[in-house]
């Protein structure tokens, strides 16, 4: 994770800002006819910064100057107590963005006081990135599987000596299966934290302020990773190498699926295949973290949070089923 979290880094660094939004250059004759009209003025002055980037002319020839070496998109002035437009020759998106703000603010549908208020929805501004650093921490807890496999195949003397050992010892096996899928928790969850870590500090991918909330989910995802990987062991009297292949294309199926390959790919299944989506467990996971990150601990979360605690208690009663 260390290493594709790093590829990520250097992938993904600029991919917000090719989707930001960037104000458009526009001159603005300052003279005495925009001056008198209060209103066009402190509308533009509220747009400045936001939906336009404004230079300040003394008049109409300093203006025009600009709009022919292509510095700016348009020119705002105002003539006959009205306001004008002027735009090059080559009618530009820019330019036709600018001529439908005019439109508008002739109509009176703008008014200066909507641009001078930001109202957020989350605590945190969203990312179009983030969702690839929260689905790799998905498959960090996911890869607990492992431990949870190796564990049960450790247990069944039919698939190894060590677990032919173990059933000839006088240990009760629950005892034994629990102590060694605590272990395996206890491992995970610090590989998922310096992970975190590495992510946090030296990547600056931001999680939020809830450490606890944060650490909690990893617990929670490991749990679902490792009881996997003990459900998957525990099946049948197949090979414990066709068991890992399952396994294995089971946990990157989830992955790829819950947005590690492609983002908009978990949200498009959410939107179309709502239960697939919720019984997904990467897709849990990143969405927890995503959720954690964007609005805090709210409902989203708990849903989450118990969408995984039953998907571990459903694992964890058909392995104790198939091993007792």
């Amino acid at each position: 994770p260390l290493a594709l979290s790093t590829f990520f880094y250097l992938t993904f660094t600029n991919l917000d800002s090719i989707f930001q939004f960037a104000p458009i250059p526009t001159a603005v004759v300052e003279d005495d006819a925009l001056k008198a009209d209060a209103s066009f003025a402190n509308t533009l002055n509220a747009l400045d910064g936001k939906f336009l980037d404004i230079t300040y002319c003394q008049d109409t020839e300093e203006a025009m100057e600009l709009l022919k070496t292509q510095e700016v998109s348009g020119i705002f002035s105002v003539s006959d107590n009205a306001p004008l437009l002027t735009v090059g020759q080559d009618s530009s998106e820019a330019a036709s963005l600018l001529k439908h703000f005019l439109d508008e603010y002739l109509a009176g549908s703008v008014d200066s006081s909507d641009f001078t208020e930001e109202i957020s929805l989350s605590q945190n501004p969203p990312s179009s990135s983030l969702n690839y650093y929260y689905s790799l921490l998905a498959l960090v807890c996911l890869y607990g599987c492992f431990s949870g496999f190796e564990t049960v195949i450790g247990m069944q003397g039919n698939l190894s000596y060590v677990g032919a050992r173990r059933c000839a010892a006088p240990a009760r096996r629950l005892v034994s299966f629990l102590a060694e899928l605590t272990a395996a928790l206890i491992l995970n969850t610090a590989c998922l934290i310096v992970s975190m870590a590495y992510m946090s500090v030296c990547l600056k991918v931001p999680f939020g302020s809830n450490v606890p909330a944060l650490i909690l989910t990893g617990v929670f995802g490991s749990i679902t990773g490792i009881s996997f990987g003990a459900f998957i062991a525990s099946l049948g009297q197949f090979r414990t190498s066709i068991k890992e292949a399952l396994m294995m294309c089971s946990c990157m199926l989830c992955s790829i699926l819950g947005g590690l390959v492609v983002e908009d790919l978990g949200y498009l299944i959410s939107r179309r295949l709502p239960l697939l989506s919720y019984l997904n467990p990467a897709a849990r996971i990143s969405d927890s973290f995503y959720s954690l990150y964007c609005y805090g601990v709210t409902g989203r979360l708990s849903v989450n949070l118990l969408i995984l605690t039953g998907l571990s208690l459903l694992f964890l009663a058909i392995t104790f089923r198939n091993i007792r």
